[in-house]
């Protein structure tokens, strides 16, 4: 049996399909990934289109400077050139660094005591949390069809630096400064 000759469109049809996804015409495409596309404000409807017409897929987020979006690899250097993108970076879980805080806070002293966190929530210690957001809501009112996510806010009055005398007042809506 004589091999076959490929004709010129063959040909030409495999170099480009080679070079589109980065090697030969069998080689399959990188599988997209997902990243989240930061922005100066929560991103307009026409930026989310831009997205759109790069990836496969765009979530902008209402309240957040921030958009996630399904983009092949080779294409997130596109995303970066888009007028209004701060940045771009992966959808990754990342791990805590603790080697500092948990000195600070002495939390290998608990430990040793027996003390593991089972049953205990978690307190978020900020200048204020705005309970009137619908990520945060401290009520249901504030909360757009799930349940309330701020359980408890409250508000430290005063100079704790020099002791002088705090009001603390719980159950607060909004503890922002701003």
């Amino acid at each position: 049996m004589t091999p076959r000759l490929a004709s010129r469109g063959t040909l030409a049809f495999a170099l480009v399909t080679g070079l589109l996804l980065g090697g030969t015409p069998q080689a399959s495409p990188p599988a997209p990934s997902m990243v989240v596309v930061t922005f100066a404000a929560p991103p307009t409807l026409e930026q989310a289109e831009m997205l759109a017409s790069i990836a496969s897929g765009v979530h902008r987020y209402a309240h957040l400077p921030a958009a996630v979006a399904v983009v092949a690899p080779a294409l997130v250097p596109l995303l970066r050139e888009l007028p209004g993108v701060r940045g771009v970076y992966p959808n990754a879980v990342l791990e805590p660094v603790l080697f500092s805080s948990t000195g600070a806070i002495r939390a290998t002293g608990a430990w040793a005591d027996g003390y593991t966190g089972a049953g205990i929530g978690i307190a978020i210690v900020d200048a204020g949390v705005d309970g009137t957001h619908p990520d945060l809501c401290a009520a249901l009112q504030f909360c757009i069809g799930t349940p309330i996510k701020t359980v408890q806010n409250v508000k430290f009055i005063g100079n704790q630096s020099y002791l002088d005398p705090v009001v603390v007042l719980e159950n607060q809506i909004s503890t922002d400064s701003t």
